[in-house]
């Protein structure tokens, strides 16, 4: 019984392996991560992680432009962490989908809502009650304009970068608020992962249903 589980288990592990090493992971931006060069609420799409064929779109809730949790999503339905993941507010992956439709979708500011969706997210979320958007300013010569995510794919990174999930960078993201977030992947382990905001966050290599 013992030595068929061991099996399973090494099956599995060089099966995501194997979807590793059939090409170099790629990091694709998603429409959320504008979110986090403002001081924007809700759930949105930070972008997606592809393996060969596979791929992993990465969700969070974001509050005031911060990343509070992240949740991963693969053929319609959430991917389950992996152990070593840590850190972030207490929301299930569920959660995201309950919070994205009183949002009335992803990528959608809640500031912008009506008083009575910004209270109904605000209390499934368990966050502060939000304020409204404040208009952006006009044309000024002393506004600057945002800056602009700096988006860096990496296949490789120094030592010094290494963290829960390995050295192997697939993307590194830095805000204007000095705010960043890396997305890492451990061929050998078969496993992929995000680091920022204080989370952890860590899944299997996404494999076909």
């Amino acid at each position: 019984m013992l030595r068929g589980i061991a099996i399973t288990v090494l099956l599995a592990t060089v099966g995501a392996a194997s979807a590793l090493a059939a090409g170099e992971p790629q990091f694709e931006p998603g429409p959320g991560l504008v979110s986090l060069d403002s001081s924007a609420t809700g759930v949105y799409e930070l972008g997606s992680v592809r393996f060969g064929n596979e791929s992993g779109r990465l969700q969070a809730l974001v509050h005031h432009g911060r990343v509070l949790q992240v949740h991963c999503r693969h053929d319609g339905r959430w991917l389950a962490k992996r152990s070593g993941s840590s850190g972030g507010k207490a929301v299930a992956p569920t959660k995201l989908d309950e919070l994205s439709a009183i949002a009335g979708g992803l990528n959608q500011d809640i500031r912008k809502a009506t008083v009575a969706v910004r209270e109904n997210f605000a209390r499934a979320a368990g966050l502060v009650l939000l304020d409204t958007a404040t208009p952006a300013p006009g044309p000024s010569a002393n506004v600057r304009a945002p800056a602009q995510p700096r988006f860096q794919l990496m296949a490789t990174a120094n030592a010094s970068t290494c963290g829960a999930i390995g050295c192997r960078v697939i993307h590194r993201h830095d805000t204007a608020s000095a705010e960043r977030f890396v997305v890492s992947a451990d061929a050998e382990g078969g496993q992929w992962g995000f680091e920022g905001y204080g989370i952890v966050a860590i899944w299997p290599v996404p494999q076909a249903n």
